[in-house]
């Protein structure tokens, strides 16, 4: 057997070797095999942490979107425009329609001409304004204009003569300015029956008829609205002074004559 050093006793020498080796480890902590645990470690955290930051993320997106959207999807912004009141269409309406050009204006062609354009929206008219209460006068000036090609009328002389020759009833507009205010104008007037046939034969004829519409589709109260041309497929181009979404739609033409209270058929004299 090989002799040792008579100071020793057992397994002395190895303890003080391994623990010499460990208080060196303890003494590292950014040893080796320390940095290599500690990078393990972070390898392991990074993708929580980028996933909690992405849940983050996603939430904050969501709340944002609904905060934008959700006042469109609601019953009150989503209602189709055809539906919807006069008072709340006004609400939603461009402040600026865009009428047609008076350079643009001739006959056999129905402008586009709107009671709130600013050209003349704020005159005085009846118990408002043209813009409030001018929907008679521009629907009577498209048929004067069509029908006759001339450019001197636009909505705010025309709500002028019907002021002068007294065609206001109640602080609205007479249902005279119609009949006898279109004579005056130069223009032949009748009334026509709440029948989708006869409305159409007028269209035919390449008359313009102008109605007086109660609550529905294009009113909460009381309008006017101008036919102009049947299309092809039967549905009826309108004017109507008040909305430009409404004017572009093409309309069921029975629908458009059972909110009718009364019914004009305007054309132009024979020579």
């Amino acid at each position: 057997m090989p002799s040792y050093p008579a100071t020793y006793n057992g397994r002395r020498p190895a303890r003080k070797a391994y623990a010499s080796r460990d208080a060196a480890h303890r003494s590292t902590p950014y040893s080796r095999r320390n940095a290599s645990a500690y990078a393990a470690r972070s390898r392991r955290r990074r993708p929580v942490a980028r996933l909690a930051v992405g849940i983050v993320c996603f939430i904050l997106l969501a709340l944002l979107i609904a905060k934008v959207i959700a006042p469109l999807t609601s019953d009150a912004g989503w209602t189709s425009i055809a539906a919807t009141p006069l008072d709340a269409i006004s609400s939603q309406a461009s402040e600026n329609p865009r009428s047609t050009p008076q350079s643009e204006w001739t006959r056999g062609r129905t402008p586009y001409l709107y009671q709130k354009d600013p050209q003349w929206a704020s005159g005085e008219y009846a118990d408002g304004t043209i813009g409030t209460h001018g929907c008679g006068p521009t629907a009577l000036t498209m048929a004067y204009i069509r029908l006759t090609g001339k450019t001197d009328v636009d909505p705010a002389k025309m709500a002028q003569f019907a002021e002068r020759c007294g065609f206001i009833d109640n602080g609205l507009t007479s249902w005279l300015l119609m009949s006898q205010g279109a004579e005056m104008l130069g223009l032949s007037s009748r009334m026509v029956p709440a029948s989708t046939q006869a409305v159409r034969e007028e269209l035919l004829a390449d008359n313009q008829v102008i109605c007086s519409v109660h609550q529905g589709d294009f009113t909460s109260d009381g309008h006017f609205i101008l036919l102009c041309d049947l299309n092809r497929d039967g549905t009826v181009e309108i004017r109507d002074p008040n909305s430009e979404s409404r004017t572009a739609q093409a309309w069921d033409l029975d629908r458009v004559i059972s909110q009718c209270d009364n019914i004009w058929s305007l054309s132009a004299h024979s020579a």
